[in-house]
């Protein structure tokens, strides 16, 4: 006698039953059994993550960050004189990025009117500041001014 699809769901179904007991697993326990016993289920890498402590993404970085400072060196004041004939006579914008300490001194300072609308800036600098200020003119100069005369003149 030939099976037909009507067959096959009765078959089943009677399978079901018969196979639901009370000391079964569930689907999820049957899965989570599986992975414990294959370890082919997760590849290197995940297996390494779980070995792994969780370190959160920022917290990496702040020891990356120490590591790198533990190597930085200060500037001394003859690194970072400025020469405002160098700084203010220059084409182009000037830049000045300055860190919290030199942010929060010079909020406090008090701005001079000089008319024409223009008003006098104080602004003072620590070394750190100011070398940063040098080195950004001496990348500029070699980083973008030399090649761009370079390609002007055809040299």
């Amino acid at each position: 006698m030939a099976i037909t699809r009507w067959d096959m769901s009765k078959a089943t179904e009677s399978e079901k039953k018969s196979s639901v007991n009370d000391d079964s697993m569930t689907l999820n326990e049957i899965v989570n059994d599986l992975a414990k016993k294959n370890p082919f289920l997760k590849t290197p890498m995940k297996r390494r993550r779980e070995e792994k402590e969780e370190v959160s993404a920022g917290e990496k970085r702040l020891e990356w960050l120490k590591e790198k400072a533990k190597k930085a060196v200060i500037p001394t004041e003859q690194v970072s004189t400025l020469k405002p004939e160098h700084i203010f006579l220059e084409n182009g914008p000037l830049i000045i990025h300055m860190c919290l300490e030199c942010k929060k001194f010079n909020s406090t300072r008090t701005v001079t009117n000089l008319g024409e609308g223009k008003i006098q800036l104080p602004l003072g600098l620590c070394t750190i500041c100011r070398s940063h200020i040098n080195r950004q003119r001496a990348v500029k100069f070699f980083e973008h001014e030399l090649p761009s005369i370079k390609k002007a003149y055809d040299l």
